[in-house]
């Protein structure tokens, strides 16, 4: 999926929104799923119909459009869950687990000058951290960080994962020349911090639902949700981050 990813953010605009809204479809069925015990089912057409106004949007320039898109997704949701009997927070934030961190996505690389470096040193932050965590995690061992939510995750792991996703950050920026690529390594580590708490969290929203993986999409290795836990929240982080200043992390400095 890799190679298919980089593909996608290296060409952008149509593309890499296509891609993203393929793989927001397949959040959505493994939500689903995940929550209300098949799929598809009312949730998943609700955030399908979201996710492609909201992708929509955002391809002809209207990222207002695509925040109203989440609410009135969420909205439906809610009065949908309320209209069964159900209970309504599990419904409202699944449909913007999967909606927010896609638009997101799409909005960061459309970014003018920077969007293709940002997204490229998003990834390469989440993908450093998550691949280290686990490998550090297996090599070393030592103390549990979190035993009641995932008894598999270290203290060893989570420094690792932070270290590599720093590190990360730090050699990207600089490659791509960044004004100041120590800040945006000091940014990379937040980042880091934040896709293992994104880890973290989906862990313990699969121990509520008392599953192991989200689904069997990915064999021998889960579901979509499972391997994007923490670039879900990285996402959204790096996305607040670029909002609230005006400009990439990248150009802070």
């Amino acid at each position: 999926m890799i190679p298919v990813a980089l593909g996608a953010i290296w060409f952008g605009s149509i593309p890499f929104a296509l891609f993203t809204f393929l793989i927001g479809i397949a959040m959505a069925f493994e939500w689903a799923r995940l929550a209300h015990g098949r799929a598809p089912n009312w949730h998943f057409w609700i955030s399908s119909i979201g996710l492609a106004c909201g992708v929509a949007a955002l391809s002809l320039g209207r990222p207002d459009l695509s925040v109203t898109a989440a609410l009135a997704t969420a909205l439906t949701a809610s009065v949908a869950a309320r209209a069964m009997g159900l209970r309504v927070p599990w419904p409202v934030f699944g449909a913007l687990y999967v909606l927010a961190p896609c638009f997101a996505l799409i909005w960061l690389r459309d970014q003018p000058g920077v969007g293709l470096q940002t997204v490229v040193w998003l990834c390469a932050i989440v993908w450093s951290a998550d691949s280290a965590a686990y490998a550090v995690g297996r090599a070393i061992g030592g103390p549990k960080l979190a035993p009641s939510i995932s008894p598999n995750k270290t203290w060893s792991g989570f420094s690792g994962g932070l270290a590599a996703g720093t590190v990360a950050a730090g050699a990207v920026s600089w490659l791509i020349g960044a004004p100041m690529p120590t800040l945006a390594a000091l940014i990379g580590f937040l980042v880091a911090i934040v896709t293992e708490l994104g880890d973290l969290g989906e862990s313990l929203i699969k121990r509520y639902f008392g599953v192991k993986h989200t689904s069997g999409l990915i064999p021998g290795h889960g579901g979509v949700l499972d391997r994007l836990d923490g670039m879900i929240a990285a996402t959204l982080l790096v996305a607040l981050l670029t909002g609230m200043s005006g400009e990439s992390p990248l150009l802070w400095g």
